[in-house]
């Protein structure tokens, strides 16, 4: 270090010791580094035992009842959600929601549990979802729009195996989606509701 630059560097730190303002052209640097991680996951597994009598007389079985706050088909609802999330936001297979909740979360089930898991999604979400459908069918102003999109035939209704599509109905607030295996005008008019001016 030339005696210049010593000089200068003695005053810098003489002025940052005295509380003085540093000089224009010194630079405080602060270096930061994060460190990101997922916590170890454990099931959390709640046993609930239905103790049962059988009346010696009349032969009638006496059954406790699980708690009204426990699911009968033995999932959470946290963990039903994540199972809707995993095979509908992020299409994921049965086999690999099955894989997945194993290795990540130590969860064991099987795809028919998958399976029963979305059948009740389903039956639970029918009703909201006719309910944001006709609200939206309601407002003034729709975006639609359309996609080719495999359906398959689980349900029965497509043994041709024909291509489906699903449907987009939305505004700002609220968004609809169908799937369907037309995207003709008549589709389009199911989707939107009565609307014949805009056709």
């Amino acid at each position: 270090m030339s005696p210049t630059t010593a000089a200068a560097a003695d005053r810098a730190s003489q002025g940052a010791a005295e509380g003085a303002a540093p000089w224009p052209h010194q630079i405080h640097c602060c270096a930061e580094a994060c460190g990101y991680d997922i916590p170890p996951v454990t099931p959390i597994v709640e046993e609930h035992r239905l103790h049962q009598r059988i009346c010696p007389c009349c032969q009638t079985v006496d059954r406790a009842a699980l708690p009204a706050d426990v699911e009968s088909g033995g999932y959470s609802p946290r963990l039903t959600a994540l199972v809707g999330t995993l095979g509908s936001t992020f299409h994921l297979s049965h086999l690999k929601i099955q894989r997945l909740l194993h290795e990540a979360f130590g969860v064991r089930i099987s795809t028919g549990g998958i399976s029963c898991i979305r059948r009740r999604l389903n039956s639970l979400l029918e009703q909201p979802v006719k309910e944001a459908h006709l609200w939206l069918q309601g407002q003034p102003i729709l975006q639609a729009d359309e996609t080719i999109y495999p359906v398959g035939n689980a349900d029965g209704n497509n043994p041709d195996g024909r291509a489906g599509w699903v449907w987009v109905l939305r505004n700002p607030l609220v968004t609809v989606f169908e799937l369907g295996l037309s995207r003709s005008k008549a589709a389009a008019q199911q989707l939107i509701g009565d609307t014949s001016s805009a056709f």
